[in-house]
């Protein structure tokens, strides 16, 4: 809707058009037919697209992960084929039973950062240098000082993503 000369003009939007919907917190795009609200989990932008649709795509893809035992894996992966620019952490539900914990994949239990904080809305942002992955890959909270009894992170995995050409 705009406004214009006292009265209200309904407008259609394009295709494709985002909008952020202030009172629901969240991001919704047209679909051509309907507003549909984007996925809590999963958040994408095309950075840059060619005529053929070979695009490159930052994402991020998110969960809150209940933590228990010695590690706790995302359900969510680094996927097959993306390069990641960083994993944050955000302690949403405060941790009990370890003094701290590490955010890595399987080998590299630190990759992302280590010695993390267990109090409610510690966080941390693991910038690393941009790393390509070739399988999927699960995120990996691995307790310190003892293992995970209770508590709850949130998991935000940044990558960047490629699409080849399509066939014309």
């Amino acid at each position: 809707m705009r406004f214009e000369a006292g009265a209200w003009e309904a407008l259609v939007p394009a295709e494709g058009v985002l909008a952020w919907v202030k009172d629901e917190n969240q991001m919704v795009a047209f679909d051509g037919a309907a507003w549909t609200p984007l996925s809590a989990t999963f958040r994408s932008l095309t950075a840059a697209a060619s005529p053929n649709l070979a695009n490159t795509r930052l994402e991020i893809l998110e969960q809150e992960v209940t933590l228990s035992g010695a590690s706790t894996a995302t359900s969510i992966v680094i996927p097959n084929r993306a390069i990641v620019l960083a994993v944050s952490t955000r302690t949403t539900a405060a941790i009990t039973g370890a003094t701290a914990y590490n955010c890595g994949v399987s080998g590299e239990a630190s990759k992302f950062g280590g010695s993390l904080g267990v109090a409610k809305n510690s966080s941390n942002i693991g910038v690393v240098g941009p790393t390509a992955y070739y399988a999927d890959t699960p995120v990996m909270l691995t307790a310190v000082g003892g293992n995970f009894v209770s508590g709850k992170v949130r998991v935000a995995i940044h990558v960047m993503r490629f699409d080849a050409p399509q066939s014309v």
